[in-house]
C-alpha cells in the first residue's frame, strides 16, 4: 500500500484465470458497484491529491467507460525551446513534417532522418512540427502517451498520479491475443488549459 499526496493506493492484487485470462485487480477496486460511487471516488482522491480534474461517463452501451480530463495552466506546457532541448527522434517509417519555407507537409525516411545533424534546418523543422502537432493533440483532446513530453515535471508527475489512482479502480483480465476484453473501466484521458 502506497500513500502519495495523501492519496491511499493499496496494491494491485492477481488475478489468476488459467493463463489464458490472467490479470490484475486495483487494490480499490472494492470501493464501487455503481458509475456514480466510481464518479464520487475519483473525484474525492483528485482533490486529495490536489489535482484538478473531471470524470465524464462515455456512452459505450453496459461497459463503464470514462473520460479523465485533467486542468493544467498554459505555463505547464513547455516553451519550444524548452522542448526542443531534450528532444529526440522517436519514430519508425517515414515522418512527415512542415516546411515554411515550401508551405507544405514534407516527409523523410527514418534512416535519412536520423542522420540528419542536430543543426540541419529539416531536423528544426522535424522537431518543430513534431512540437505544434503534440500541443495541438493535448489541447484537442486528441491525446496520446507521448504527448504529455510537452508538459513539466510537475504536470507530468500530477498526470501520471491521476492514472495511479483510476488504475486503482479497475481491474484488467484481458487478452489482446485473441481478442478477449475484461476491464471494469475503459478509460481514456485529455487535457484543458484552465
Amino acid at each position: 500500500m502506497a500513500t502519495i499526496n495523501s492519496v491511499v493506493i493499496p496494491e494491485a492484487t492477481f488475478v489468476d484465470g488459467g493463463g489464458l485470462y490472467d490479470g490484475w485487480k486495483g487494490g480499490n477496486r472494492s470501493k464501487w458497484h455503481s458509475e456514480k460511487e466510481l464518479k464520487a471516488c475519483l473525484l474525492e482522491d483528485f482533490k486529495k491529491a490536489g489535482i484538478k480534474a473531471s470524470v465524464r461517463f462515455n456512452r459505450a452501451g453496459w461497459l463503464t467507460s470514462i473520460t479523465v480530463t485533467m486542468k493544467i495552466r498554459a505555463d505547464e506546457i513547455l516553451s519550444y525551446d524548452e522542448f526542443k532541448k531534450n528532444y529526440h527522434l522517436k519514430t519508425y517509417g517515414w515522418i512527415d513534417y512542415y516546411d515554411p519555407d515550401t508551405g507544405r507537409w514534407e516527409h523523410i525516411y527514418n534512416d535519412c532522418a536520423y542522420a540528419l545533424d542536430k543543426n540541419d534546418p529539416t531536423h528544426e523543422k522535424i522537431c518543430r512540427s513534431d512540437y505544434d502537432l503534440r500541443v495541438k493533440s493535448l489541447t484537442d483532446r486528441t491525446y496520446h502517451r507521448s504527448d504529455v513530453d510537452v508538459l513539466n515535471k510537475e504536470a507530468n508527475a500530477r498526470f501520471d498520479l491521476l492514472l495511479k489512482i483510476v488504475e486503482s479502480y479497475n481491474k484488467d483480465c484481458s487478452n489482446g491475443m485473441i481478442d478477449y476484453f475484461d476491464r471494469d473501466i475503459y478509460d481514456s484521458y485529455a487535457f484543458k488549459i484552465a
